[in-house]
Formats: structure tokens, sequence, C-alpha cells
């Protein structure tokens, strides 16, 4: 179960540093939300490390589970900067697309913003 969790956070990283790369196509509307994706990947960055290190030491895997613990109630109390992502357009109320929702900084859709 620790491996797959170990795992499955590498990945996670993985996929988070290929979508900050990503968003460089959007940077003059999305410079917020990419320096906060970076912030997304040194989180995940910061968990993986924690666990490598138990892994690696040899200690008790049920340390694991404890750095996992600790990283979820740190991204709870920092969850405004970490998570600033909207759904709903601000003035009238409709859905965001999706990549104005994680690429955009504008929270207002297409028909508001004219």
């Amino acid at each position: 179960m620790i491996n797959i969790i170990y795992k499955a956070t590498f990945v996670l990283l993985i996929f988070k540093l290929l979508m900050t790369m990503y968003q460089r196509k959007f940077n003059e509307n999305g410079g917020y939300k990419r320096l906060v994706s970076l912030y997304q990947s040194l989180y995940l960055g910061v968990i993986y490390i924690g666990m490598s290190s138990v892994i690696a030491r040899g200690y008790n895997l049920n340390l694991v589970y404890l750095v996992l613990i600790v990283g979820v109630l740190v991204g709870i109390l920092l969850r405004g900067k970490l998570f600033p992502y909207t759904t709903k357009c601000e003035t009238c109320h409709g859905r965001l697309k999706l990549s104005q929702i994680l690429f955009l900084d504008d929270k207002n859709c297409q028909k508001c913003k004219k």
C-alpha cells in the first residue's frame, strides 16, 4: 500500500510539473495561477522527499502515513494560497471552461469580459 502511495505521489508531481510547463502558453493572462502551480509542485515535492527519506533510511513505514497526514494538514491550512480556483463567473455565476479555471487569472466568463 505504501509503495502505491509513494508511486502515485511521484506521478502526481510529474503531472503537476508538466502542467506548469504547459501554462507558459497562458503567461500574460495566467501569471498568478502559474505561480500557484509552482507552489503546488513544491508542496508535492516536499511530501515526496519526506516519504523518500522515511523509506531510504529504513524507518518504520508507518511514518509515511505521518508524512502524508502532516502534508494534508498543511494543505488544508494553506488552501487559500494553494487552491485559488473558482468554477463560476463572479458576475453572472455561469460555469467557466476548464482551461479558464486552471490557467487564466480572470474570474469572469467570455460574455462578461466584453
